[in-house]
């Protein structure tokens, strides 16, 4: 599976070259490889979309008709709730350039400029992608989680190569300073995390913390990636992760042992993959999120608008009553600034932002209330299935 952007609209064939040259730049300064890694589909390829994963719609809008088999795929984006960026050139006119169904994302503006940025609105758009794919450096986070006197070197391996493409990997030997207590830095940092990654060898299990970090991974929805070692069978309860069968003939001495490491070939694979994984984890742990909001809004008589970049906007008998920013994660004061940013420009309405507690140490905890008592904005919310823990989102 690869970062999908499907590009839609009738001006779209006349932006087409300049976005993607812009954004395969951005794809490969993050450490990606634009060719392998991501994927720009237009309507005529809509069997190609993984659902699954997080595709992300680009509408270039026009004063031209609409092709139909365009605003099909548009239809079904939206429907399976996938992130729609309209582009226009005129916002004054956007009403008149986009579909009725679009009315309600902002849009973003191209200038009838020389520059190649001007016309496309510049590295805001590709930024904006970017972020709902969550590929800026300090956001892509991963666990390698292993046993010592089995996987060292691979491990060792896989934050490395991780490292390259611009991840921030999760690894006792070097993510915690000596003297700190790895396991409850571990708890926190979970709760934030896009992925695990399980070495799963001869003697992983026998591991307490293995055992512990795959049950935690499990109950806050976080994706795993497995990589089962040769002649081991995958380690029973572990049937939710995506994975990998390792041979001997994947290891560089062919040994599978404690300081053995992948070939080149089959590490480059597994970095593939871990990709891929990330990529359904993602839109699972932000669909649980969403999801929650729109049932509990429902119950109470609320329509809620999901929209691509931003909040879920609540309408109450068509008129805008408050908007909820929905984060993968765990939000910070950065995250909070970023918040307050887009609303300078908007209306004044009743604003929170919610995230899933589950997974949330004491010290996180207490970080969240001192920022939550600093900024009303700062929320987290119950959910009506008791998985998402905290004070309510104020809806009525």
């Amino acid at each position: 599976m690869k970062y999908q952007i499907v590009v839609l609209g009738p001006e779209k064939d006349q932006f087409l070259s300049v976005f993607t040259e812009e954004l395969s730049g951005r794809i490969d300064d993050i450490g990606l490889n634009s060719s392998s890694d991501v994927e720009i589909l237009g309507p005529d390829a809509a069997h190609e979309i993984a659902w699954d994963g997080t595709p992300v719609g680009v509408w270039f809008g026009g004063t031209e008709t609409s092709d139909q088999t365009d605003l099909d795929v548009l239809g079904k984006l939206l429907q399976e709730t996938a992130p729609v960026l309209p582009v226009v050139n005129n916002l004054d006119h956007y009403q008149q350039l986009v579909p009725e169904v679009l009315h309600r994302i902002n849009g973003h503006v191209w200038e009838s400029a020389d520059s190649t940025r001007d016309r496309i609105g510049g590295p805001r758009l590709i930024t904006n992608i970017l972020a709902i794919l969550r590929l800026a450096r300090a956001q892509r986070q991963a666990l390698i989680s292993y046993k010592r006197s089995d996987a060292r070197g691979v491990a060792a391996q896989l934050f490395d190569k991780l490292s390259q493409r611009g991840y921030r990997p999760f690894l006792d030997m070097w993510s915690v300073e000596s003297g700190v207590d790895f396991q409850n830095i571990l708890w926190e940092r979970m709760a934030d995390l896009d992925l695990l990654i399980f070495l799963d060898s001869p003697n992983a299990l026998t591991s307490r913390w293995v055992h512990e970090e795959l049950a935690r991974a499990h109950d806050v929805g976080l994706g795993v990636l497995q990589l089962v070692w040769p002649n081991h069978q995958r380690t029973r309860g572990t049937e939710f992760s995506d994975w990998i069968q390792l041979e001997t003939s994947d290891f560089s001495r062919q040994t599978a042992g404690l300081d053995d490491i992948l070939t080149d070939h089959t590490v480059a694979e597994v970095v593939a993959a871990t990709e891929r994984s990330r990529i359904r984890s993602l839109r699972a742990r932000r669909l649980r999120v969403v999801t929650d909001l729109v049932d509990q809004a429902q119950d109470i008589g609320i329509e809620a608008a999901v929209l691509p970049v931003g909040p879920v906007v609540l309408y109450r008998s068509g008129s805008k009553v408050g908007r909820v920013f929905p984060f993968v994660g765990l939000p910070d004061a950065l995250a909070i600034q970023q918040v307050e940013k887009s609303l300078l420009i908007e209306e004044v309405l009743p604003v929170r932002i919610i995230y899933s507690g589950l997974g949330i140490g004491v010290d996180w905890a207490d970080h969240l209330e001192w920022l939550n008592g600093h900024n009303p904005t700062l929320s987290h919310w119950k959910s009506i299935t008791h998985r998402i823990g905290g004070q309510g989102v104020v809806l009525r």
